[in-house]
């Protein structure tokens, strides 16, 4: 009953404005409406950019609409209103969220098929709705919730979000962890973890792309908890690092503090942005056929910047800790191969790892 309560509202209510309307309006203004060239670049763009408009759009509004089930026990629709304030997810950040996909999936329809049209549309639906909610959905939420509803007006904007609301509870503290096993004694593995050397090797072109700069080396300043080690990389930053845990071939960890203006993606500082690494941490323990090797990254999303960023930034931590581990692995095992050139490793001790 509760599905079809909120398939009822989404078929009548967006249905229509996202579906029949624009049929209708394609259709009846074909022969004065504007398309896209067939032939001309132009057309290809608007329809990757349109897409992404209806992807976003359609995403933002599935997640208002589960919200609106979730939290306010309620439909979208005045009949079948909320029983209690949504101030989650997306609302944290504005006020008419779902209003907002909706207008994205209207002007994404209007990019996609390059209709004047369409986007004439998008904007009367807008300007409709914000007359709408100013007289007549604002002052009913404010009748039905009360002090809450006044309180939630004055920190959360109707339309333009503000990136940094409330910061205390607009932050994510997030981590992401991977491993590999690598054919090497802890020794090995110890002193390529705490002095990294991939300058080497060669940048993936997928990292390149997402503008991401080549690491180069890390360099122990002073060793021990308390010590501080630097990372340095392609483009001349570096990353400073606090060393909290120093447990020799067993555990190193450390906090991460970037150099002002270190940017990856073309846009994100590292060093005051919405995305920031926190710390990191290498584990060691005892494998199957050798050791297995645990990098561990925590780092903090922020504001209606990050709530977008959650999803690339750890697929990109994923394929960039994974690069950082193959390259360790592969110093290590090298090194383990020809052990003479160990600096007072194992080997010094007599205590070589046996190959088979």
């Amino acid at each position: 009953m509760t599905t079809l309560r909120h398939l009822l509202a989404i078929l009548i209510l967006p249905g229509m404005v996202v579906v029949a309307a624009p049929y209708w309006l394609l259709t009846a203004f074909e022969a004065a409406d504007t398309r896209w060239n067939s032939e001309s670049l132009a057309m290809g763009l608007g329809r990757w950019v349109g897409a992404i408009f209806i992807i976003t759009g359609l995403g933002l509004f599935i997640w208002c609409v589960s919200l609106f089930a979730k939290v306010g026990r309620g439909t979208l629709a005045p009949w079948d209103p909320t029983c209690n304030l949504v101030a989650a997810g997306p609302y944290r950040f504005v006020r008419n969220p779902m209003i907002s996909g909706v207008a994205l999936l209207l002007i994404g329809q209007a990019v996609f098929w390059g209709s004047w049209v369409l986007g004439g549309w998008a904007g009367l639906f807008v300007a409709i709705n914000h007359v709408y909610f100013v007289f007549s959905e604002e002052p009913g939420l404010e009748k039905r919730f009360g002090q809450p509803y006044r309180v939630y007006k004055t920190q959360v904007p109707r339309w333009i979000p503000r990136l940094r609301l409330i910061p205390e509870r607009s932050k994510k503290h997030l981590r992401i962890e991977h491993s590999i096993l690598i054919k090497a004694a802890p020794q090995s593995v110890w002193q390529h973890i705490t002095e990294v050397d991939i300058a080497s090797f060669r940048h993936p072109a997928y990292l390149s792309l997402l503008d991401i700069p080549k690491p180069l080396r890390a360099e122990v300043v002073e060793p021990g908890a308390g010590g501080a080690r630097t990372a340095f990389f392609a483009n001349g930053l570096r990353f400073w690092q606090e060393i909290t845990e120093w447990q020799p071939y067993e555990r190193y960890s450390f906090t991460f503090r970037a150099d002002p203006g270190f940017r990856v993606g073309y846009f994100l500082d590292l060093s005051d942005g919405p995305f920031r690494l926190k710390a990191g941490s290498y584990r060691i323990t005892q494998g199957t056929g050798g050791v297995r090797l645990t990098l561990t990254s925590q780092y903090e999303l922020e504001g209606l910047a990050g709530l977008f960023l959650r999803i690339p930034v750890r697929l990109v931590l994923a394929l960039f800790q994974r690069y950082l581990l193959k390259g360790i692995k592969t110093n290590a095992e090298r090194q383990e191969m020809t052990p003479n050139q160990w600096n007072g490793g194992p080997c010094a001790e007599g205590n070589s790892v046996r190959r088979d």
